[in-house]
């Protein structure tokens, strides 16, 4: 497993042992953060369900400026702090262990806000439509804001709520969906260009 591209691109990262993370494949990640790539530049990310730490340090080696991962898992834990010391990464990357459920609320009530937010759970467990919930009762997200879910290519979550979704796509067995939360009265939802690309 490796960083694909920017100021970190073909850095390898620590995978965590057993089955219980699903890293995201490289040719999946390199399409997401092709999609993201205008959105990114001095952005403040959230990397929820974090596994390895892969998706939010992508980002910061493609241009965001900060980095917040939770995980409930030790182990993985541990794998994420040990990648983000290896790629000079521990000053702008901090890491919740937790469970999303406690962590979102928590970082609602101390008024943490982001500019994106990458969603990336287990599979089958219904827990893409709950975190759209939580994270939009928690107010974490910035207007013009996006937040990316990915799941099975055959289980398309819907646009619960004040979400709508602006892409969708897939790649082999694995499915993206781009979402911008809709139910803040100040923002101006991220819009796409002709080629399907976000832009501000």
């Amino acid at each position: 497993m490796r960083v694909i591209s920017g100021a970190l691109g073909g850095r390898l990262l620590v995978s965590v042992r057993g089955m219980s993370t699903r890293p995201t494949s490289d040719p999946v990640k390199e399409a997401l953060f092709n999609i993201l790539a205008p959105v990114l530049e001095r952005a403040r990310v959230l990397d929820l369900f974090s596994g390895t730490g892969a998706l939010a340090i992508e980002a910061l080696s493609r241009g965001a400026a900060s980095a917040a991962l939770v995980e409930s898992e030790e182990q993985a834990c541990r794998v994420i702090r040990r990648n983000l010391a290896n790629l000079d990464l521990s000053e702008v990357a901090r890491v919740y262990r937790g469970p999303v459920s406690g962590v979102v609320p928590w970082m609602g009530r101390h008024g943490y806000r982001f500019d994106g937010i990458f969603v990336d759970p287990p599979y089958r467990r219904g827990l893409i439509v709950d975190t759209l919930e939580r994270v939009a009762r928690a107010r974490i997200l910035e207007p013009n804001g996006w937040l990316v879910a990915e799941h099975e290519a055959r289980e398309w979550p819907g646009d619960s709520g004040p979400w709508r979704i602006v892409r969708r796509s897939r790649y082999g067995d694995t499915g993206l969906t781009i979402y911008v939360l809709e139910g803040d009265p100040t923002a101006r939802p991220t819009g796409q260009d002709p080629e399907g690309r976000l832009s501000r």
